[in-house]
């Protein structure tokens, strides 16, 4: 295929359509008509649409080759920056949608190889190879859904890698010196000249004849654009730097269209051999920033000198690209744009450079002279991402309570380094930036925690939009908050907040968290009077804030997310209606084993839902990515399922048979998106025989979301269904020596799955991998699976001690019965203590037994044996010493499984799932009499306590400098129980806890972890104390445990020091009967 054949062609375009939401960096300056094209688009299967909108772009596309028609496309002024008592603005380019897509299909063939016919595979163009791995921003992507790497993902791995430089050459001292380099306003200063030029010299030799002819003019026809929004002489002004401008075209490279970026990374790898020949050593680049690490001196005078240098070379690169016949773009002839050129550059002081910048923008810092703080950057970066991830997955109120407290920590810490850099007047901008950087990651998460948490719009939302002395005297309540609104608002006080990215998320949040006409009036007026501080009259046409808030300030409704769905929903009503009325049996000869017959190996041309010349569209996204076929497969399952058609977990059936295992396991592993559809296929599953025919436990779908989060592999959850369905099978009947022991079944192992979510949640050192999720929750399951064994009888038999007194006690006994009554007592009597022998048995080796059923048990085939390895270790550690786990030695960094960590964490969620929930009050009731002392004892303490709550709060120990040991964890254990009883009692000395005295109240009291050796001596040892400690030893004794070794773990290796309390609260009355208060009472005074 030619380049000419292959720019027109249907799967070029729609390509380009399919990718469109990842490249329209700015959705908000986009017209209403266009927005809601977007919204439609996100359904990749809308025919009618689709090809409709390739037709026209394939007209736009012969239009911009085929003729001297320019990219019209329209800029807008975002605040960038205010100094010298000036605002400064950053032009971001947009264009109509269709125009967008029209560029990206010819940008295609820049990025991409031709895709030849045999695979139809993307591949990185020769342009795209050139681009060094050190270059972290707008790296093209070879997934279909997405035009370049995702952002917030590679500025993460830029900082990420920055730090890590840092961190090593500190220790290592390789490097002397980090420079960061910016250049001055770098996508307008570009020379298109420069573009062209690098492009055209790297030029595939593969290119013959006229696809060089096109390629060359596809090149400038993306770099040269017309604008068509700039009229007033202040906005051309500002844009060009001179007024006097007739036909207005894009200056430089046009930032904000889905070509810019790619161009500004081809113009960087020339600038960037420039920096490294100045400063040669290690380096990373996000487009236009970048961090050096070198060893060239870099004092003040030596950096300035090494900067004149850098700018000489950039100059003399921009004049090699440059032909020198009359002033003349090289790649143009007599056109319009040759004149405005031409003008440009007559103009000194708008005269197109790229150039670093002189001033303190450029720092340099001696490594070895660091602070701290500094060098701990990089455990603040991986606390950001950590933050980052659990707010994309809190699953209860108490997590957003911690990492809503750790965000506030972090953040107080940053501010006070940053007033401390202020008062100091610390000319060290590279630190001040990195710290700025985190600042407003943490300050969004803070906004957007708060609201979450609170409910409701606060005094410090407003804060950020209006001056601190506007609000400091007004109180915050609903009525009077909005109020403040109407506070004066300065010009620098504005781009101050704007360009920290804080206004943005407060003026959004309070938009989406408002109500009532009256807040959304004030609110326009608010945004109306913005306006006006930070654009003069005549740049209105160019004013980013209007455009993006023009459908807000006239009360027009937003465009909400369409259903990706839409159109397979309303296909498949129409083509699989007949599929809903078939019974069971009819329904069985539609499959072979799970595959429906009528599926093709060509997925889409099944059942006539998609029409062949759609399918040829899509040719190419198929090639490469199985979307598509994923969202086809799903939907037509879910309709044969009656299930609604969606890509959620938790299946909502309109079947009044339920859903069972068969109909799930197909499902979530179509709705994960990494699902295998080769593999799906040929799956040997047998959808509607066996026990896959079976309902399903309810139960499942309150962590069916866990496991997509955390575990992610679809096979992998897969296998956790079936590990849920053995754990409800084994434990149907109950465990026949255990009666009376509280749940070990699939109920108790959701709760553990949750608990262990909710414990990594709060201790922020406890880092694990998928892998060891997935470990984890199987674990969950499987840990008690020995206790619903029979026992056996050479159990007995070969005991040699405890049976033997049994026996001999029989042996007794008999000889003293004097009639039949005698011997039934006898006999009932050895039951129990033979029954006793049995339940204690089980319940003492259930670690060990567990783990050896995890191994040989035939019944959990479907894991791997080195699954079934890993997962017993992790198991049977849950009956083991303390010592056995907290004092083995780490391997989270070398080793693929963190069993350390895991360990950890299945024995503290197991000690966590104490609640009334694990036991039944009626079978207690009718069972009191028959029930051992011990059991009772845990079955009324079980129902004393109403659960538990487990949050970190953070506290700063001083004003020590940003560093890890500078922050508290306070990990608080709040526990509620239905016990009141406070009466004085004996001291017990207990070994690991110790009241806190001045806490006592009526309402509870706290209790602190002892220190190795030391034991509680409180002169108001209670009751409740006492039940506590008796009933939780285990726990209580884990969080000491637990505690230590949280603190051995070098502080080089952690950001804070741990501090564990747990918080008993009365929460209602004593209720129990007095029998039961009499068993509490006597298994206390045992001791």
């Amino acid at each position: 295929m030619n380049l000419r054949d292959f720019v027109i062609s249907d799967e070029n375009i729609y390509l380009a359509i399919y990718a469109v939401k990842s490249y329209v960096f700015d959705p908000q300056l986009l017209n209403r008509k266009d927005k809601k094209l977007l919204m439609r688009l996100s359904d990749p299967f809308n025919e009618s649409l689709i090809l409709q909108l390739i037709e026209k772009i394939r007209g736009n596309i012969v239009e911009i080759l085929d003729t001297e028609k320019l990219f019209d496309v329209q800029v807008y002024f975002k605040p960038k920056d205010y100094r010298d008592l000036e605002a400064i603005y950053r032009p971001i380019h947009t264009a109509a949608l269709e125009q967008l897509i029209t560029m990206v299909s010819l940008l295609q063939p820049l990025i991409y190889e031709i895709p030849n016919d045999e695979d139809g595979r993307i591949y990185l163009s020769n342009y795209s190879r050139l681009i060094p791995q050190n270059f972290y921003g707008n790296r093209v992507s070879k997934k279909p859904e997405e035009l370049f790497e995702r952002w917030n993902i590679q500025y993460k791995k830029y900082t990420q890698k920055a730090n890590e430089y840092l961190k090593t050459f500190y220790e290592s001292h390789e490097y002397k010196y980090e420079v960061k380099l910016d250049l001055k306003n770098f996508f307008p200063s570009v020379d298109p000249q420069i573009i062209y030029g690098i492009l055209t010299e790297n030029m595939p030799i593969t290119f013959k004849g006229e696809d060089v002819k096109l390629l060359k003019k596809i090149i400038y026809k993306l770099l040269i654009c017309k604008v068509t929004n700039i009229t007033s002489a202040l906005a051309k002004q500002k844009y060009y730097g001179i007024s006097e401008i007739e036909e207005c075209y894009t200056k430089g490279i046009a930032q904000g269209l889905p070509q810019s970026y790619f161009f500004g990374n081809m113009c960087m790898i020339k600038i960037a051999s420039i920096f490294e020949e100045a400063l040669p050593g290690k380096s990373v680049y996000y487009v236009d920033d970048s961090y050096i690490y070198t060893n060239k001196s870099a004092n003040e005078e030596d950096l300035d000198a090494i900067i004149k240098v850098i700018n000489k070379k950039i100059t003399d690169l921009e004049n090699d690209y440059k032909l020198k016949n009359n002033g003349k773009c090289t790649f143009l002839s007599d056109t319009e744009y040759n004149c405005f050129f031409q003008y440009l550059q007559e103009k000194n002081e708008s005269k197109y450079g790229i150039m670093v910048h002189t001033d303190k923008k450029v720092a340099s810092t001696e490594i070895k002279g660091l602070t701290d703080g500094e060098i701990y950057l990089r455990t603040i970066s991986r606390e950001a991402s950590k933050i980052g991830a659990d707010i994309m997955s809190l699953y209860s109120e108490e997590e957003e309570t911690t990492v809503l407290n750790r965000t506030r920590a972090l953040l107080l810490s940053i501010q006070k380094e940053l007033d401390k850099l202020d008062e100091g007047k610390d000319e060290r901008e590279t630190y001040q930036e990195k710290l700025m950087r985190y600042y407003k990651f943490f300050k969004y998460r803070e906004i957007k925690l708060q609201l979450r948490q609170e409910k409701n719009i606060d005094k410090f939302l407003f804060e950020t939009l209006v001056p601190f002395e506007n609000t400091e005297n007004c109180e915050a309540n609903k009525e009077t908050s909005y109020e403040l609104l109407k506070g004066e608002v300065t010009q620098s006080f504005f781009f101050e907040e704007y360009k920290n990215d804080i206004w943005q998320v407060a003026i959004a949040m309070l938009i989406s968290n408002s109500t009532s006409d009256r807040e959304h009036r004030l609110i326009r007026d608010y945004i109306k009077r913005i306006i006006k501080v930070a654009y003069n009259r005549e740049m209105l046409e160019c004013s980013y804030i209007q455009r993006e808030y023009e459908d807000y300030l006239e009360k027009r409704d937003s465009y909400e997310e369409r259903d990706h769905y839409s159109t397979l929903k309303r296909s498949l009503n129409k083509k699989m209606q007949r599929f809903v009325n078939y019974n069971k049996e009819a329904l069985k000869k539609e499959f072979c084993g799970l595959r429906l017959c009528g599926i093709k190996e060509d997925i889409l041309s099944s059942y006539e839902i998609c029409s062949s010349k759609f399918i040829q569209c899509t040719k190419l996204v198929l090639s490469n990515s199985s979307r598509l076929q994923r969202m086809f497969l799903n939907a037509l399952y879910s309709k044969i399922f009656k299930v609604d058609i969606s890509d959620t977990v938790v299946l909502n059936s309109y079947d009044k048979k339920g859903i069972t295992y068969g109909e799930l396991r197909t499902l979530i592993y179509l709705r994960n998106e990494k699902c295998n559809i080769s593999y799906f296929l040929n799956w040997n599953l047998q959808l509607m025989g066996g026990e896959n025919a079976q309902n399903i436990d309810y139960s499942l779908f309150e962590v069916l979301g866990a496991y997509k989060k955390y575990v992610s592999d679809p096979t992998n959850i897969d296998k956790l269904i079936l590990t849920h369905k053995y754990t409800c099978d084994i434990w149907k009947n109950g465990a026949k020596h255990l009666y009376f022991y509280t749940l070990h079944n699939q109920e108790h192992a959701v709760d553990l799955v949750k608990n262990i979510i909710k414990i990594v949640k709060t201790i922020s050192y406890i880092k694990i991998t998928y892998y060891d999720y997935y470990l984890l929750f199987l674990a969950c399951y499987l840990h008690d699976i020995s206790m619903v064994k029979i026992a056996s009888k050479n159990d007995f038999v070969l005991d040699e001690g405890e049976s033997d007194a049994i026996t001999t006690n029989a042996e007794i006994g008999f000889a003293d019965c004097k009639n039949s009554s005698d011997i039934k007592y006898l006999i009932y009597d050895t039951y129990k203590q033979v029954d006793d022998f049995f339940e204690k048995k089980i319940r003492s080796s259930h670690g060990t037994e567990s783990a050896a059923e995890i191994r040989k048990q035939n019944d959990l085939c479907f894991l791997e044996p080195s699954v079934r390895e890993a997962v017993a270790e992790i198991a049977e550690s849950h009956m083991r010493d303390g010592r056995d786990v907290f004092y083995t030695k780490g391997d989270a960094k070398e080793k693929l499984i963190s069993y350390k960590f895991d360990k950890i964490l299945l024995r503290f969620a197991d000690l966590l799932d104490m609640s009334e929930r694990r036991v039944s009050q009626p079978i207690l009731n009718h069972n009191m009499d028959n029930i051992s002392e011990l059991s009772a004892f845990h079955w009324v303490s079980h129902l004393l306590t109403e659960g538990y709550e487990l949050v970190s709060t953070y506290i700063r120990e001083n004003d020590e400098m940003l560093m890890p040991g500078s922050i508290t964890e306070q990990i608080t254990l709040t526990i509620w129980v239905k016990l009141s009883q406070l009466s004085k009692h004996e001291t017990n000395s207990c070994p690991h806890g110790k009241v806190l005295d001045e806490s006592i109240s009526k309402k509870g009291f706290l209790i602190e972890l002892n220190e190795e050796g030391a034991r509680c001596e409180s002169p108001n040892c209670n009751f409740l104390c006492r039940w506590f400690n008796k009933k939780n030893d285990f726990l209580v004794m884990e969080m000491q445990a637990l505690e230590a070794y949280l603190n051995r773990v070098p502080k080089k290796e952690r950001f804070y020091n741990t501090k564990i309390i747990i918080k008993v609260v009365i929460s209602n009355p004593t209720t129990i009967s007095d029998k039961q208060f009499e068993i509490l009472k006597k298994q206390i005074e045992k001791g």
